[in-house]
């Protein structure tokens, strides 16, 4: 409880920290896409390794595995996205990084405790009504939001638990699910108009699979600005570990 000589509960500027996730981003995408270059080509190749056709995306077994291998290139690409905005450095000198190793592990098995129950239910209704999609994420969203700062914090190896990742978050999950919300609405308005025009032409002109491989590569692109809202909240809220404390992240790249 937060009572007279208690410390106040923490406190998060929603649309603060989306500006700030927004300016970082952008301020450092080349870095940001030279983490996510390598995770993302593996993302755009895996369609054709697994030979999805227009039968196989039926397969609920081939879907099932298509999404945990993406969403395993996704771990590592938010694991080093995360690293760079909270440690203000790469883990390597090599402009495109890609050395997933057991911190990685540790990232996704604790992502796929969120996710994978979301892509089950996906999958298992086939769905394509929009709204079933949005209340899915919406419900996911909500469950995920309490413990959302476990993330930045496994990445850069000072995670404590779930229990005390919702203590930390403790008065701010609201802000820290709207900042999250408002962070994806604004990145899917801008993909969802680039993915309706030029998804459309892909299919048309190369087939399902490569529909697939096609918003394989957008879904980088739109987890970047969450991962980025999720690492500004992280330094805001004190958490530990962060290089600079309080500062506004990591220089411009050059």
């Amino acid at each position: 409880m937060y009572g007279q000589g208690a410390p106040s509960p923490p406190k998060l500027d929603v649309y603060g920290t989306v500006g700030e996730a927004f300016r970082l981003t952008f301020r450092n995408f080349r870095t940001m896409l030279g983490l996510a270059l390598a995770p993302m080509a593996l993302a755009v190749l895996l369609p054709a390794v697994m030979r999805l056709d227009v039968q196989d995306l039926t397969s609920p077994e081939l879907l099932m595995i298509h999404a945990i291998a993406r969403l395993f290139l996704l771990s590592v690409f938010a694991v080093a996205w995360h690293r760079y905005l909270l440690l203000g450095r790469r883990d390597t000198g090599i402009a495109i990084q890609f050395w997933p190793g057991m911190r990685d592990l540790k990232y996704f098995g604790r992502l796929i405790l969120f996710l994978v129950p979301q892509e089950i239910i996906l999958i298992a209704m086939q769905a394509q009504n929009m709204f079933v999609v949005l209340l899915l994420l919406l419900i996911t969203l909500f469950v995920a939001t309490p413990f959302a700062l476990a993330f930045p914090a496994t990445a850069i190896d000072h995670y404590q638990g779930l229990i005390a990742a919702r203590r930390a978050l403790r008065g701010a999950t609201l802000q820290l699910g709207g900042a999250i919300l408002l962070s994806f609405v604004a990145v899917t308005v801008l993909l969802f108009l680039f993915g309706g025009i030029f998804g459309t032409l892909v299919l048309a002109s190369f087939g399902p699979g490569a529909m697939v491989s096609f918003f394989n590569a957008l879904a980088f692109l739109t987890v970047g600005i969450p991962v980025a809202v999720v690492s500004v909240a992280y330094r805001r809220l004190g958490g530990p570990g962060c290089a600079g404390g309080q500062t506004s992240g990591p220089s411009p790249a050059t």
